[in-house]
């Protein structure tokens, strides 16, 4: 038998045909792999600006916290100031709860003194013998005096009661502002303590808005 017998061109493998074929695969494969490339850098990039409004969200809620601290810092200062004026009024009634003890003392005197004058007309009624005065104007003479006594007691007394009342009052009014060049008045104290709740009021939304608000809207 002669090798001319077999067709070996018909079971040749038709190589141009595997190529083109395979050409076809590796194409379509770095099609999609360009598609997933294009679509990863369309995430990448939507998520870097995710990340940078995120980073701006973060930025400003740092600077809301360090403007609320320094308004707590605030806050205790003037708390702190509050407190030594406090300190300062409440050594000054003591001061006046002292002169007030002391005057109760120089009254108890005053009235020892009237004691020793009545006990003195007494005497002189007594001893009066030329019959020039009466007992009646005598009476009468002691009880004027000792009704004067009363008198200037008791205004020495309301005198010492106002003029607490009023150092009082002016360190109040002290207190909330007031002086020589803002003089008080009901009007602009009504005023400040409606501004003052406004903006204790504003703080507290504020703070309940950096509290509670989302970190991405």
């Amino acid at each position: 038998m002669s090798l001319k017998q077999y067709n070996f061109q018909q079971n040749e493998p038709k190589w141009p045909l595997v190529r083109h074929h395979k050409y076809e695969i590796l194409k379509t494969k770095n099609e999609s792999l360009l598609k997933e490339k294009e679509e990863l850098a369309q995430n990448l990039a939507t998520k870097e600006e995710e990340n940078t409004k995120l980073q701006r969200q973060y930025e400003s809620l740092l600077k809301e916290k360090a403007e609320l601290a320094q308004n707590l810092a605030t806050k205790e200062e003037e708390k702190a100031t509050k407190e030594e004026e406090n300190i300062k009024l409440q050594r000054q009634y003591e001061s006046l709860l002292k002169e007030k003890a002391e005057l109760a003392q120089t009254l108890t005197k005053k009235e020892g003194e009237i004691s020793e004058l009545k006990v003195t007309y007494n005497g002189v009624i007594h001893s009066l013998s030329d019959g020039k005065f009466s007992l009646d104007t005598i009476i009468n003479i002691v009880r004027k005096e000792i009704k004067a006594e009363e008198k200037e007691k008791m205004q020495r007394i309301r005198a010492q009661e106002k003029e607490e009342v009023q150092l009082k009052e002016e360190e109040r009014r002290k207190q909330l502002g007031f002086n020589e060049k803002n003089p008080w008045s009901k009007e602009k104290e009504e005023k400040k303590h409606e501004e003052e709740e406004k903006k204790r009021e504003e703080e507290r939304e504020a703070y309940d808005d950096w509290m509670y608000r989302p970190y991405n809207h």
